[in-house]
């Protein structure tokens, strides 16, 4: 069965680059639906010809203003329609188009475990108590009837002892783990990594929805375990840095939100282990926006059990007590 394709009328409004420099995009305005979305230049540039009078002056890519025709081939990807003529030796530059080792570790953050019992640690806080504030002090009173992980935390930290953040040992109320940006859990028939793009990004819109902040760290396991990502970045997705990757992981979250503001606030560190091993910390603060729907229509929230998508008469009350959240935080103006 062929792909259904959606044909688009746009117009270029805008062609920027990413905050990091790394990626080109332009910025299109739907001539019909007047709807505005966001596309990797890399997607049509790379794909066709441009008649010389929709290009800018450099000819490089499409000028503002430019009048083109697209296709939405579904799962947010979007490609320049047929009547454009194809560029030579396509598929053996994309082929190609794999990721170097350099890119994948440059500006990463060193991760190194605590090889440190917990006892160990309570007897290094024991010895070094006169040199603690007074404040430490008294939260150590506090984290001791907490979880050992909590507990575990707080004198990393106290004892100055994290070289970068320090894993949870299990997921919780704030915390997910997911073992890959590429695969699913279950094998899927058609673009994989799409399918899990929207796994994690249902996880990331669950802590927005909820109100509270939270952390998806991708590339561990359900068991807290480092599995890494590095090989599925090195040689199964399309981009021949980690920032271009980072880029389209940030721009399908965008299109699949619509929310600017947002998905601005979620900021994205990556983790190198000792041995190698790439992992990435997705942190999400606490969002006291509108609640937002995954692709217009699905709602996710999070409670102590995990992500749950709400329907039905459960979407519609949730909705109705946001909205009246809102209300209530709305000040009041006096005549």
């Amino acid at each position: 069965m062929n792909q259904i394709k959606r044909k688009i009328e746009a117009c270029v409004t805008n062609c920027f680059k990413s905050e990091d420099n790394q990626t080109q995009y332009y910025e299109f305005a739907n001539l019909t639906s007047k709807e505005i979305f966001v596309v990797p230049c890399w997607c049509l540039d790379d794909f066709a010809k441009f008649d010389v009078d929709l290009m800018d002056e450099d000819n490089q890519h499409l000028r503002v203003g430019a009048e083109v025709q697209l296709y939405d081939m579904g799962n947010n990807k979007i490609y320049p329609s047929r009547i454009y003529e194809r560029k030579e030796g396509l598929f053996k530059k994309t082929a190609n188009k794999y990721m170097s080792r350099e890119s994948l570790y440059e500006n990463t953050i060193l991760f190194k475990e605590s090889k440190y019992t917990l006892e160990q640690l309570w007897d290094l806080f024991k010895e070094k108590c006169e040199s603690l504030s007074t404040d430490v002090l008294v939260e150590s009173i506090r984290i001791r009837d907490s979880k050992e992980d909590a507990q575990r935390q707080f004198l990393l930290s106290a004892l100055a002892l994290i070289s970068c953040d320090v894993l949870p040992i299990q997921e919780g109320k704030n915390v997910e783990f997911k073992s890959s940006f590429v695969h699913t859990a279950y094998p899927v028939k058609t673009n994989e990594r799409m399918n899990q793009y929207r796994i994690i990004f249902s996880e990331i819109v669950a802590f927005a929805n909820s109100h509270e902040e939270g952390t998806v760290y991708v590339g561990i396991n359900n068991q807290g375990d480092i599995q890494g990502v590095e090989d599925e970045l090195l040689s199964e997705v399309p981009f021949s840095s980690r920032a271009d990757f980072e880029s389209d992981f940030i721009n399908q979250l965008y299109l699949q939100t619509q929310n600017h503001a947002f998905v601005s606030i979620v900021k994205i560190d990556w983790y190198r282990t000792e041995s190698d091993k790439i992992f990435s910390k997705i942190y999400i603060p606490q969002w006291k926006g509108q609640l937002i729907l995954l692709n217009g229509t699905e709602l996710f929230v999070r409670n102590q059990a995990g992500k749950r998508q709400l329907k039905y008469n459960d979407l519609i009350e949730y909705v109705i007590h946001n909205t009246m959240l809102e209300e209530a935080n709305i000040p009041k103006v006096s005549n």
